[in-house]
């Protein structure tokens, strides 16, 4: 795995060159977050400790913060709804599945347009 080649140091990198950062500062510039395997989205990086302070807080207050995402899925539905299942991670494998023992999961979904064969959904993860 290239360890050279990531988000945090082109951060790090296009700072330099616009002269906002110096490896001497005690803060590392970095993201304030994560996205999940193949999931395409913004990354919010902090410049300075204040906003990282402040990011971090409002990523962790669910009141303040909507996890919203586009999906395409396979199939034809016709309305909204709300999908309510227990999800539990293999470890080994990384996948995630359906599962009695796993932990709650609710997730709303807006139909945006389909056609016979897929749907386009507006969906926000509430938990899980």
């Amino acid at each position: 795995m290239d360890k050279t080649n990531t988000l945090n140091n082109d951060i790090l990198s296009y700072l330099k060159s616009k002269g906002e950062y110096d490896e001497s500062d005690l803060f590392t510039p970095s993201c304030t977050h994560r996205l999940d395997r193949n999931t395409s989205g913004i990354i919010i990086a902090a410049k300075n400790l204040e906003a990282s302070k402040e990011l971090l807080e409002l990523f962790k207050d669910k009141n303040n913060l909507t996890k919203e995402y586009i999906a395409l899925v396979k199939g034809e539905t016709n309305d909204n709804g709300v999908i309510d299942a227990p999800l539990l991670k293999n470890e080994k494998t990384k996948f995630v599945k359906v599962d009695k023992n796993g932990l709650t999961a609710i997730t709303n979904y807006k139909l945006i347009t389909t056609n016979k064969k897929y749907s386009l959904l507006r969906v926000n993860i509430l938990t899980g």
